[in-house]
């Protein structure tokens, strides 16, 4: 994309060249939005996949955290990488096909202490800076990983906020359950006489 740019500012206006540049330009741009967007729908796809072997491992719950987005784009060094990642089209995708398939999400606060709580014993570390990827608990002097602990406590967090209720289906196919959003079942119980 870099060479279509100088390929393109290095064209004289107005002329047949310019145009020519100007379509390759967009172009690839195009092929670059399509990877990105195909990316996305794999990834969200995959963590509502609903074809597991047991069904213990069929996902019933997805955390994903609240982020600044718009804070975080403002520093200069990770800027391009956070806008390239596309958060907000990642949450719409996920939030769309867990709900086509019947999974709640839960969403962190944006500020909720995943990485500075110990997942064990609940003790906060305050000091925890970013370029810290692994640390010390202050209470009980565990080492940790700083993106698996945040992993654990999400994890924590998401069944701490769902029901232990099942999700249930009536003789129609609908969900039962509360907030589950979708058409309606066009479908009539049938009647039997006795």
């Amino acid at each position: 994309m870099r060479r279509a740019q100088r390929r393109l500012s290095r064209r004289h206006k107005g002329s047949k060249n310019r145009e020519k540049a100007q379509r390759q330009l967009a172009t690839a741009h195009y092929r670059v939005a399509n990877i990105r967007r195909d990316a996305l729908h794999k990834a969200t796809a995959t963590l509502v996949q609903t074809k597991a072997k047991s069904a213990e491992q069929v996902p019933t719950v997805v955390v994903i955290e609240d982020l600044h987005v718009t804070g975080m784009v403002k520093n200069r060094r990770l800027a391009r990488a956070i806008s390239d990642a596309g958060f907000g089209e990642f949450r719409r995708q996920l939030t769309y096909k867990a709900a086509q398939r019947g999974i709640d999400i839960v969403v962190a606060d944006r500020f909720y202490p995943s990485s500075k709580t110990f997942h064990a014993c609940g003790a906060v570390n305050h000091d925890l800076t970013l370029d810290q990827r692994e640390w010390e608990c202050p209470t009980c002097g565990a080492a940790l990983d700083r993106d698996l602990n945040a992993a654990q406590n999400l994890a924590a967090l998401a069944t701490n906020n769902v029901p232990s209720v099942r999700r249930e289906r009536n003789a129609c196919g609908d969900s039962v359950s509360p907030g589950m959003t979708g058409q309606p079942s066009v479908k009539q119980e049938s009647i039997t006489m006795l």
